[in-house]
């Protein structure tokens, strides 16, 4: 369906989802409908987003996406040191611990989506 948002410009690289979960609260609330813009690039560090990652699992609903805050651990370049990329999945809301991921590239973390606005709370 269609959902009617206050934004200027154009809206399609936009699409709105319903939240579920208390990891990200008080950001934003379970069961609240968000707006993600799709993710285009550039750096995903202290942004909340859309993550997929292969053996990801959600503590709360066991799927295969998250909504967390990213933050990358390894130094851009360090991964040619250490051969392999720490990033830190940082939930809002403290009683939730972070997810770490190692990769040997950070292609391997999917992030289809960036987090925008929560446009109605349920």
């Amino acid at each position: 369906g269609w959902v009617k948002v206050e934004r200027k410009g154009s809206l399609k690289d936009y699409f709105a989802a319903t939240v579920q979960g208390h990891s990200m609260e008080p950001t934003i609330p379970s069961e609240s409908l968000c707006l993600f813009k799709i993710y285009s690039g550039g750096s995903r560090n202290g942004q909340i987003l859309l993550i997929q990652a292969r053996g990801l699992s959600d503590p709360e609903s066991g799927g295969r996406y998250v909504i967390k805050r990213y933050k990358r651990v390894t130094p851009i370049g360090d991964e040619v040191n250490r051969g392999e990329v720490l990033v830190r999945l940082m939930s809002d809301n403290k009683s939730f611990a972070p997810i770490e991921l190692k990769k040997k590239s950070e292609e391997e973390i999917s992030t289809p989506a960036i987090f925008v606005e929560v446009i109605s709370k349920d």
